[in-house]
């Protein structure tokens, strides 16, 4: 049960865009592969190569947080669910232990208000965690599945990889293997959405958003070692305030949402009231 649930949802904001590989990448399923190959790649019922949702959740959470503990901001920080991680600040959604005094002192105030004191996980709970969820509580921030755009273009190879030993920098005997890998080129379809965010999230939203843009996006397996390279196409940003009445009417009688035209001004007028 998540004792920290925020109950009421009247904002949204839905991001699409595209990714291309300009790497060939591996996503391992951990099973064998095709052709035998040690290690297979993650493929849809159609036998083509798709994105997790819950992969590129992570990946786009693992960047707000890096980028959080560099800005240090003072208001707005992650705790990288490890207590020390990126800050010594006590956050309830790094985990339930005994030593967490936080957490349950936190906890039991909560109890005793009868649920009707939900500002006690903004006051104990890091940023990132608020918005992606952590152990104890709900995140709102959601990613879909991401499925080939460009299945034709699919191609299936498979490489060697060796053990090397880290003293001497020389392969290791007996410590070869292979894995399977999709082409570069390949295209896929992200689609985000995040509900009743505040003003503040939305800037974290967007710093995640924009270094993947400039920075690209490393996914899947071996990615130091040449793989999982894509860059960011084509971003879209529409958002719905259900507390004003134009907009809920449009999208109550029409499904329509509000849709920027300038996506890099929307984002830097977020990112500009996180960051002065």
């Amino acid at each position: 049960m998540n004792i920290f649930s925020k109950k009421s949802v009247y904002y949204r904001l839905k991001i699409e865009m595209k990714i291309r590989f300009i790497t060939a990448f591996h996503l391992g399923s951990g099973m064998e592969g095709e052709a035998g190959s040690d290690n297979g790649i993650m493929t849809d019922p159609n036998n083509m190569p798709f994105l997790p949702g819950s992969s590129l959740k992570g990946i786009f959470r693992s960047t707000v947080e890096r980028l959080l503990s560099t800005l240090q901001l003072e208001n707005i920080w992650a705790c990288g669910l490890q207590n020390g991680l990126y800050t010594t600040k006590p956050c309830i959604g790094g985990g339930v232990t005994k030593e967490n005094t936080t957490y349950h002192e936190a906890n039991k105030q909560y109890q005793d208000s009868n649920g009707s004191n939900t500002t006690l996980i903004e006051q104990n709970c890091c940023s990132a965690c608020q918005l992606f969820g952590s152990p104890l509580t709900a995140g709102r921030l959601y990613m879909d599945d991401a499925f080939l755009q460009n299945p034709d273009e699919f191609v299936l190879s498979k490489r060697d990889g060796v053990g090397i030993n880290r003293d001497s920098g020389t392969s290791m005997d007996s410590v070869k293997y292979d894995y399977d890998v999709a082409n570069t080129g390949l295209k896929y379809a992200i689609s985000m959405e995040a509900q009743e965010v505040t003003e503040e999230e939305m800037g974290l939203i967007a710093l995640g958003i924009l270094e993947w843009k400039h920075a690209g996006i490393r996914i899947g397996g071996k990615t130091t070692r040449g793989l999982g390279h894509a860059i960011i196409e084509d971003i879209s940003v529409s958002h719905l305030d259900l507390t004003k009445a134009e907009e809920r009417k449009a999208y109550l009688l029409k499904g329509e949402m509000k849709k920027e035209t300038n996506v890099d001004e929307f984002f830097q007028e977020k990112i500009d009231k996180i960051i002065a």
